[in-house]
């Protein structure tokens, strides 16, 4: 059964709800002054976070994109710069608001930065994250041709009460810095159609990681309440009275059934004299299915992330691929989806660090020190220096 709604499909399994991951509809309605992130303006809510909590494997991929996008730390090209690093605002450092940024930007496509200016709007006192999913566009002006304005709310769906009530700052703009001193930096990589939100690199497998979750929850809820019969038991001694069937059911379930035992049973009374009891086990007609399905699933995952080698989350698989050694693979894997995937987003991410850090008085310029992973003959795997600059 599905309860449908205008923005979502939900396919209720076990009590829980689990949404149909669709490219968020942008609705501009002439009553608000934000445009909606789908059409309950709740899309990073709905969708993208409960993908993320609910599907291993989708987990492990941004879980290790952020990992390697993030390295072994923001660094300045002037080793004497290193401690203008220590103060982004008065709890955090550079380092930690860009890795919480690049957390965003791997789960939802995009990030949010809270901008403070100083009185004379020249430099900027400090930066904050602001939660991705929290934000909303403002409608693009028509004579700048531009958002103006974004909109922070901590509580979209009861947006009408006081204590969520949509405070709007200006758009990031150095040149508005003296009037609005507390700005938005929103960014997002533009793509054909997304005007006013981005999306994640992996929305072509949005589908493929509900499918994820639908499946286990879909176990999950079979072995809880043994939704699948694994025996056939007739007693072919006679049919006893209600009663005693009802006894002799339960004294077999207690010794048999649930998920450390043999699982649910059908019990059968026969009035056949001839015969004592026997034990017919139902083989499940779906194993053979759900692997394929699985094997599916888990591919076109990777394929959405871009992840060319399951090795790189540490899932070993059957077969070399051609290659020598699993060494070898890593190598070839980790190369390739380190400069196809990791440093595009970590240059996209620095271009905006590097203006950030010049605002705030900084000279020198901002890079990422990689990771240090190596293969079984010790060399150095994708140890390249990223920064802004091509």
């Amino acid at each position: 059964m599905t309860e449908k709604n205008l923005n979502q499909t939900f396919y209720s399994l076990s009590n829980q709800f689990i949404p149909d991951p669709t490219i968020p509809r942008i609705v501009q309605n002439p009553g608000v002054n934000w445009v909606n992130y789908g059409v309950l303006n709740d899309y990073p809510q709905s969708t993208i976070i409960p993908l993320y909590q609910s599907s291993a494997m989708n987990r492990s991929c941004i879980n290790s994109k952020w990992n390697a996008m993030v390295g072994e730390g923001l660094k300045t090209e002037d080793p004497n710069a290193e401690s203008e690093l220590e103060f982004a605002n008065p709890m955090e450092t550079w380092g930690d608001v860009f890795s919480r940024a690049a957390l965003d930007f791997e789960i939802f496509g995009g990030y949010a930065l809270n901008i403070i200016w100083n009185k004379t709007g020249d430099k900027i006192n400090a930066i904050y994250n602001l939660a991705f999913e929290d934000v909303r566009s403002g409608h693009i002006d028509l004579e700048t041709d531009r958002v103006e304005y974004y909109y922070y709310s901590a509580d979209w769906i009861r947006y009408k009460k006081a204590q969520f009530k949509p405070k709007a700052f200006k758009a990031f703009n150095p040149e508005h810095a003296s009037v609005h001193p507390n700005q938005i930096l929103y960014s997002f990589k533009s793509e054909p159609g997304n005007k006013y939100y981005g999306l994640p690199n992996y929305s072509g497998s949005l589908t493929d990681i509900n499918l994820d979750v639908i499946i286990s929850t879909f176990h999950w809820s079979n072995l809880q309440n043994g939704l699948s019969p694994s025996l056939l038991i007739s007693l072919n001694n006679g049919i006893p009275d209600p009663q005693s069937r009802q006894e002799i059911y339960e004294g077999i379930a207690s010794a048999f059934s649930g998920t450390q035992n043999a699982g649910k049973f059908f019990l059968n009374f026969a009035n056949d004299v001839d015969h004592g009891m026997t034990v017919t086990p139902i083989e499940s007609a779906n194993d053979s299915y759900y692997t394929v399905l699985d094997e599916r699933i888990s591919s076109r995952i990777l394929t959405g992330h871009q992840i060319t080698s399951p090795l790189l989350l540490g899932i070993k698989e059957s077969g070399s691929g051609g290659f020598s050694s699993t060494a070898d693979e890593i190598t070839v894997a980790y190369t390739h989806f380190n400069s196809t995937v990791i440093q595009p987003d970590q240059k996209f991410m620095l271009k905006t660090f590097d203006k950030l850090f010049k605002y705030a008085g900084h000279t020198s310029k901002l890079y990422i020190e990689p990771k240090r992973i190596f293969n079984d003959e010790g060399q150095k795997i994708g140890d390249a220096k990223v920064d802004a600059i091509n």
